[in-house]
């Protein structure tokens, strides 16, 4: 059982926590505070800590550290701010809401929301349980069904997000910005419709009906190079 103790040689004002690990060595330590309660809290964290032993994981260490920090602020009357993942992204939109235009909303909103449904039941965790391995997973995943545009996008707009919960202290740091966003393969060029295809094009708009005809023929005709052709086949036929 872990028991607190003053300094025997009375050099310093804080209690010291003696405890024992898993493979029996006993442990003497300062616990860097002058106040009882807090100290107790301190010493059961590492003792609670030392008494798993081998089966502590990283996962379940942070858990043991943040439960026994949120106890020692509890014991000074305060708490440990803390928020969902889902609660997070609702709270960062709505905020959004205020300042961005509809469609930049919109597309906020998509993006959280394919993230969410990809975390499926973490989303329901704290905030601070959202690893870089979750973050580079979602771009693999999102990657994998959309363009490198969009999944950037989605990447970008979860940065933003997370910026904002580590402003107001929810997360000691943005995970997403360890994840790099990714290159376009080759160059993405756009090429002008071949004649079949506007024929094809005037064809379907012959059979809708409508205005459609005469919106793809002022486009067709206001095309800079198109005038250029056009302008050489009316000298040609007058000369």
């Amino acid at each position: 059982m872990p028991s607190l103790h003053k300094d025997p040689r009375g050099k310093s004002p804080f209690w010291y926590c003696a405890f024992q690990t898993s493979d029996g060595t006993r442990h003497f330590k300062s616990t860097k505070t002058s106040d009882k309660r807090q100290a107790q809290q301190i010493c059961d964290t590492w003792a609670k800590v030392s008494a798993l032993g081998g089966k502590l994981t990283p996962e379940k260490a942070r858990q043991v550290i943040a439960q026994g920090v949120a106890d020692v602020l509890m014991s000074s009357g305060q708490t440990l701010p803390s928020v969902t993942i889902r609660e997070w992204s609702k709270r960062w939109l709505e905020s959004k809401a205020l300042e961005a235009e509809p469609r930049t909303h919109e597309r906020y909103e998509s993006s959280l929301r394919r993230f969410l449904e990809f975390l499926g039941g973490k989303a329901g965790e704290d905030l601070d349980a959202l690893k870089v391995n979750d973050v580079l997973r979602f771009r693999d995943y999102v990657a994998k069904r959309l363009s490198v545009t969009s999944t950037n996008m989605d990447l970008k707009v979860l940065r933003a997000c997370l910026y904002a919960a580590q402003k107001q202290d929810l997360v000691e740091k943005n995970v997403a910005v360890k994840v790099d966003t990714l290159k376009q393969r080759g160059e993405n060029k756009r090429r002008g419709f071949s004649l079949a295809e506007v024929s094809r094009v005037l064809k379907r708009c012959n059979e809708v009906g409508g205005e459609w005809r005469g919106l793809i023929l002022t486009g067709l005709y206001c095309s800079p190079y198109i005038k250029i052709v056009f302008g050489l086949l009316f000298l040609f036929i007058n000369a």
